[in-house]
């Protein structure tokens, strides 16, 4: 499938391979598999979240045994979206649900990263930006190993401590704000909960290299 075109008259061409076998007999059209422009502006962000949560989940050397898991469920998701958009599966059928739901958890998760630095990062704003109640949003986290409150927390914990090994002379409280944590008191709590030791000792012990 080829996005929508990027910059000066170009393209972002992303290539999924998905093989036939894997999709139910009664959605073997071969003929509807013909690459072509995915159009739909309403699917297409739930497709860039998924191919980009695809890449992250193949590169990530600290989740060994979960990716094969991960990009099954995420190469089910980005075919029955394709099959979505050329009305070959219903939105409102099994399949058609269960691809929505994991493509809106995945477009979930990265509007939480992209907005980490508002202290005001919210359900409401999230389920606004998604397009869907904020009972429905809730509904999404159910199905993943993280609530949303935890899945925000984890995130602005794991950037904290990016920050931290990539701007050493960086100060720990400057660093807690732009991660969108309220006060320092705060920071320095959910930290040592997650991680049993302070963030400063944390970065003592990066920059040791341990």
């Amino acid at each position: 499938y080829r996005t929508a075109p990027q910059g000066a008259g170009g393209f972002h061409l992303r290539i999924l391979k998905i093989p036939v076998s894997s999709i139910p007999t009664q959605d073997r059209r071969m003929r509807e598999l013909a690459p072509r422009t995915f159009n739909d502006p309403t699917l297409a962000p739930l497709l860039a979240a998924c191919f980009a949560d695809l890449g992250e989940a193949a590169d990530d050397p600290a989740a060994a045994d979960a990716p094969p898991l991960v990009q099954a469920s995420l190469v089910q998701a980005l075919a029955h979206l394709a099959l979505i958009e050329r009305g070959i599966v219903r939105p409102g059928s099994r399949r058609g649900q269960a691809a929505l739901q994991t493509a809106r958890l995945s477009q979930a998760r990265r509007l939480i990263a992209r907005h980490l630095q508002d202290p005001h990062l919210a359900p409401a704003m999230v389920a606004d930006l998604l397009g869907v109640s904020v009972r429905h949003l809730h509904m999404l986290f159910e199905t993943a190993e993280k609530s949303f409150s935890q899945t925000v927390t984890d995130e602005r914990l794991k950037q904290s401590r990016r920050l931290m090994r990539e701007a050493p002379e960086r100060l720990i409280a400057d660093i807690a704000a732009s991660c969108g944590f309220e006060s320092l008191a705060t920071y320095y709590r959910v930290f040592n909960a997650a991680y049993g030791m302070a963030p400063g000792d944390f970065r003592a012990r990066a920059s040791d290299g341990l």
